[in-house]
């Protein structure tokens, strides 16, 4: 109410004008894995956090053109069944990007603007996992020899070192609008985002089973399509 109380002109996005701001939301998102070409694995929604500090220039009336840098958290559970065996875990990942972004504003009514967004970034990444093995078949070497063959469920704990990941991202939001109700400032939200995203890791981690090392260092080719419900919301300075 005290926004559309100050709403006594038309403010629009003129050639020239420039502003400073910054997104802040958190993220529910729905993501394929991909390795190498080949679907492996569908991960619960994640959840995150994310700062996007943003400077943008008006190159034309209602088109703008800037670069934003964005920092934040995602935390997801995983939960995969094979045969007998499952893998339960949950993964940390903290992450920053940096990159340009293009926009066109339709003004909808008044100082409302629906914005339609496209950007593209470099993405830095680190994540770790920790979680646990289990396996419903499992027959212990003592079995085995004593020719009984009983078997048993065999529970042990993992963790892996950190996972270092380097790629882009193309993000297109769909769902972005802006509220202008003075001249230097902008009120906006964005509530929904389709990314295609492409990492790579030239060294997969050593995974800790108990106390032994598995899977050997690799080559790893990493692709992510995703569609997240993101609400976000900033502030922006004109000037």
């Amino acid at each position: 109410m005290l926004l559309c109380a100050v709403s006594f002109g038309a403010y629009a996005q003129q050639k020239g004008d420039m502003y400073l701001g910054s997104m802040v939301g958190v993220g529910l998102t729905s993501s394929s894995i991909y390795y190498d070409g080949e679907k492996q694995n569908e991960y619960d929604p994640s959840k995150g956090i994310c700062v996007s500090p943003e400077f943008q220039y008006f190159v034309a009336d209602k088109f703008r053109l800037g670069f934003f840098y964005s920092f934040g958290v995602d935390k997801n559970h995983f939960e995969r069944a094979i045969n007998k065996s499952s893998y339960i875990f949950d993964t940390k990942k903290t992450y920053f990007a940096i990159g340009p972004s293009f926009a066109k504003y339709i003004r909808l009514v008044d100082n409302f603007y629906y914005v339609l967004e496209l950007g593209a970034c470099y993405i830095h990444s680190q994540s770790r996992m920790k979680g646990e093995y289990i396996r419903r078949d499992y027959v212990s070497f003592n079995e085995l020899n004593l020719g009984t063959g009983q078997k048993s469920t065999y529970r042990s704990e993992f963790s892996s070192e950190p996972q270092t990941y380097n790629g882009f991202r193309l993000h297109l939001n769909f769902a972005q609008f802006e509220f202008r109700p003075v001249e230097r400032w902008g009120f906006a939200v964005n509530l929904l985002d389709l990314s295609f995203s492409r990492f790579i890791m030239k060294e997969k981690p050593v995974i800790v089973i108990g106390e032994e090392n598995r899977l050997p260092k690799v080559y790893e080719n990493h692709v992510n399509f995703s569609v997240g419900v993101n609400p976000a919301f900033g502030v922006h300075l004109y000037f």
